[in-house]
């Protein structure tokens, strides 16, 4: 919700804000057993910077996920 609410805050200073939902990464609190790998979950991050996403949004493998 705090993401909504900034981003409407924000909208008339050109700010874009976004939540951004990793997922199970295989990390040291994932855990080996993990769907994700790092690379991956940093892949879908770098490509959500490289585009102009929609503000106010949360997002998981380069999809909007439903609140």
């Amino acid at each position: 919700m705090y993401t909504k609410l900034l981003s409407k805050r924000l909208e008339n200073q050109n700010v874009t804000v976004s939540s951004f939902d990793p997922g199970w990464t295989q990390t040291d609190m994932g855990g080996n057993d993990a769907s994700r790998k790092p690379i991956e979950v940093a892949n879908d991050f770098k490509n959500l910077l490289n585009k102009t996403p929609k503000t106010g949004k949360f997002w998981h493998q380069g999809k909007v996920r439903e609140w």
